[in-house]
C-alpha cells in the first residue's frame, strides 16, 4: 500500500498602505508630512470575485493574509477622492507584478477611477500572482499601495517697515519727510498653486492716501505662485508727523499645478488670504537755539 502525505498548502500575502501625498508627487515621503489615511475600503478580487474585503489601519496600512499559493488577484480601493485627487502612478516603478518591479515607495492605482459602484469610485491594480516565485516559497508581496492628494490651500503675507517688522503701535519712528518703504512678502505656504494673487494696503490711521504696492510679476499675467514660492512687493511713501498704521491683505484662488484650473473638492476653499499690518510714529524735532555774546554779561561774569 502507497501512502502518500500532502503538505500544508502553501499560505500567501498581499499589502501595503494608503497615503496622503501631499507635494502631489507620486512618491511616499516621511509619515511627519504625508501620513497614512484611515479607513479606507480595500477589497481583494480573484477574477470577478471578491475574495475578501479590509479597511485601513489608524496609520493606513492594510494587509490580506492566509491566501492561495499561485492564483491571480488585484486590489481595489475606494479612495475618497471627493476631498481630492488619486496621485500619479508608478513614479519609481513599473506598474506590473515582476520581482522587484513593482517598488513600494509610489502609487499603483491610475489617477483615473476605475470604475464606480454602489459603495463609491474606486481604483485598482494591475493583477498580482502571488507565489510566482518558481519554486514552493510563499509570498508576501507588501508593494501594493495608493496615494491621494488632498489639497491644503493656504498663503502668507509678512510686511515690514523700512526693513524691520511692525505689527503694533507706534512701530518704526521715522523723522517727518524721511523716505518710508512698505516691503511685502507673499508666499504660497499650502499644497496647490495659486492664481490671481492680488495685493492691496488700506490705511487704518493717519488719514492718508492707500499705498500702492508694487509686484515684479514679469511675464507671469495669471499672478501665479506655485507651492513654495515667494514674491516680494513694495511700496514708498514720506513719513507724516503721528501715529501711521495700514493693513495690508493678499488672496489668491487655488488651482491644480496648471494654474488655471480651479480646485472644486469638498473641504477646499474657493480663495485664501492672510493680512499684515504695520506701523510708524513720525516725529519732528523742535530745535530752540540760545544766542551768548563774548564779553562780561550783567552779573560780572566773563564769557569766552
Amino acid at each position: 500500500v502507497d501512502l502518500h502525505v500532502a503538505g500544508a498548502s502553501l499560505l500567501n500575502a498581499i499589502g501595503n498602505r494608503v497615503w496622503e501625498d501631499w507635494d502631489h508627487d507620486g512618491q511616499q515621503d516621511s509619515v511627519l508630512t504625508e501620513p497614512g489615511i484611515a479607513d479606507v475600503r480595500v477589497e481583494l478580487y480573484s477574477g470577478a470575485s471578491l475574495v475578501d474585503t479590509t479597511f485601513t489601519d489608524s496609520d493606513g496600512w492594510y494587509m490580506f493574509d492566509s491566501l492561495p499559493y499561485g492564483t491571480d488577484y488585484y486590489v481595489r480601493f475606494y479612495m475618497p477622492d471627493e476631498f481630492g485627487y488619486v496621485t500619479l502612478q508608478d513614479v519609481t516603478g513599473l506598474g506590473v507584478d515582476q520581482g522587484v518591479a513593482n517598488t513600494d515607495d509610489d502609487s499603483d492605482v491610475p489617477s483615473t477611477l476605475s470604475g464606480t459602484s454602489g459603495i463609491g469610485n474606486y481604483y485598482d491594480t494591475t493583477t498580482v500572482t502571488l507565489g510566482q516565485l518558481g519554486n514552493e516559497l510563499s509570498e508576501t508581496d507588501p508593494t501594493w499601495d495608493a496615494g491621494i492628494w488632498i489639497p491644503h490651500p493656504a498663503i502668507s503675507l509678512v510686511k515690514d517697515v523700512n526693513g524691520q517688522p511692525a505689527d503694533s503701535a507706534p512701530g518704526v519712528y521715522i523723522e517727518r519727510d524721511d523716505a518710508v518703504t512698505w516691503t511685502y512678502t507673499i508666499t504660497n505656504t499650502g499644497n496647490t498653486t495659486l492664481r490671481d494673487v492680488t495685493l492691496t494696503d488700506h490705511v487704518d490711521v493717519s488719514g492718508e492716501p492707500d499705498p500702492s504696492p508694487v509686484c515684479l510679476w514679469g511675464g507671469n499675467t495669471g499672478h501665479v505662485l506655485h507651492r513654495g514660492e515667494s514674491i516680494t512687493c513694495t511700496a514708498s511713501s514720506t513719513a507724516i508727523v503721528g501715529q501711521y498704521t495700514n493693513t495690508a491683505a493678499v488672496t489668491g484662488v487655488p488651482t491644480l499645478e496648471d494654474g488655471t484650473t480651479d480646485i472644486v473638492k469638498t473641504g477646499v476653499p474657493t480663495s485664501v488670504n492672510d493680512s499684515d499690518p504695520a506701523n510708524y510714529f513720525g516725529v519732528e524735532y523742535d530745535l530752540a537755539l540760545a544766542k551768548v555774546t563774548s564779553g562780561v554779561n550783567s552779573d560780572g561774569v566773563t564769557v569766552d
